[in-house]
């Protein structure tokens, strides 16, 4: 292929503009700010889970709670209906089973009264538990909304920025032989980016080939409208 060394020579201007274009790419993918999200996003996930399990902790102790109270209500009124006979008037072998009973239910109350205030001491700590969850889910998602905030922000300085260059990219490249961009293209496809190198003395920039010395030495002598391309290394050559 043919082209003019002026042609030839603006393809490192392409270059430039992709290698701008990458570097603005794997910023973009590679903000710190992402990480931070993720690691905010993995925090909520483990206090949602917190809160499912003491969510699900709470409703349990809860109806165990309700159980033993109604346990206690039960006993209780038994205990009222035994003394209001009592204090009716019954006769004395009766009124003394009947005090027993009494006496039995009272001791049965002192127990389900203690199971009472060890449960509602599970309900309560469960309860700072649970709030203290919701605590930290709604202070995180302020520090994710500031996380957000900050990505959104540096996308919309990287994406301009992208937008300017790529701009600047198509209307240099419209000015060059079609041809002669279609093989930098695929040049750069198979290379992993990088389509054209220059040639000072024997190295090359920006990436730097080790080029046999009769490799050189054919670029140099070939004509100035050649367009060469490395043998060995598969990228465009580029003379000063």
């Amino acid at each position: 292929m043919r082209a003019s060394a002026a042609h030839q020579r603006a393809l490192l201007e392409l270059q430039a503009f992709d290698t701008h274009l990458a570097k603005l790419a794997h910023e973009r993918r590679n903000l710190p700010v992402l990480t931070t999200l993720k690691d905010l996003a993995d925090h909520r996930q483990r206090l949602d889970e917190d809160r499912v399990r003491l969510g699900a902790r709470l409703g349990d102790e809860k109806r165990e709670l309700s159980r033993v109270e109604t346990d206690v209500e039960q006993v209780r009124a038994r205990s009222a209906r035994h003394q209001e006979r009592l204090a009716s008037g019954i006769p004395a072998r009766e009124a003394q089973a009947l005090q027993a009973e009494v006496d039995h239910l009272a001791g049965r109350t002192g127990v389900l009264e203690d199971e009472q205030l060890v449960v509602m001491e599970r309900v309560e700590t469960t309860e700072d538990e649970l709030g203290n969850v919701g605590q930290a889910l709604e202070d995180l998602s302020g520090r994710t909304e500031a996380a957000e905030s900050e990505r959104d922000t540096a996308f919309a300085r990287i994406d301009a920025e992208s937008e300017g260059i790529r701009e600047r990219r198509e209307a240099r490249a419209a000015e060059l032989p079609p041809e002669l961009v279609a093989l930098y293209e695929r040049v750069r496809e198979q290379t992993g980016g990088i389509g054209v190198v220059e040639l000072f003395g024997e190295r090359t920039e920006p990436l730097e080939l080790n080029l046999p010395l009769s490799e050189v030495s054919q670029i140099r002598a070939a004509a100035e409208d050649q367009v060469m391309v490395s043998e060995e290394h598969g990228h465009i050559i580029v003379r000063p």
